[in-house]
């Protein structure tokens, strides 16, 4: 399932424009690795091994960009 990269890349290019993504590029390289970990089955136990090691090394991102979106919905929360 490939979805069109153009709009993908304008929309995450826009969120870090907006400091909601500290690296858009980053976050493209993520979104692959979570495809190729949900969507193919990795026989090969290296590479398996290296998809899991490289998703453990993105989750300060991911939970950088949680913390940024929580702390701006909080702030349009508030009156």
């Amino acid at each position: 399932m490939q979805e069109p990269q153009a709009p993908v890349l304008d929309n995450l290019n826009k969120a870090e424009k907006f400091g909601l993504l500290p690296n858009a590029d980053q976050w493209l390289a993520l979104r692959r690795l979570r495809n190729q970990l949900v969507h193919e089955y990795l026989q090969n136990e290296d590479e398996l091994f290296s998809a899991l090691q490289a998703a453990k090394q993105g989750v300060p991102l991911l939970s950088q960009v949680a913390h940024t979106l929580a702390t701006k919905v909080q702030a349009l929360a508030t009156p």
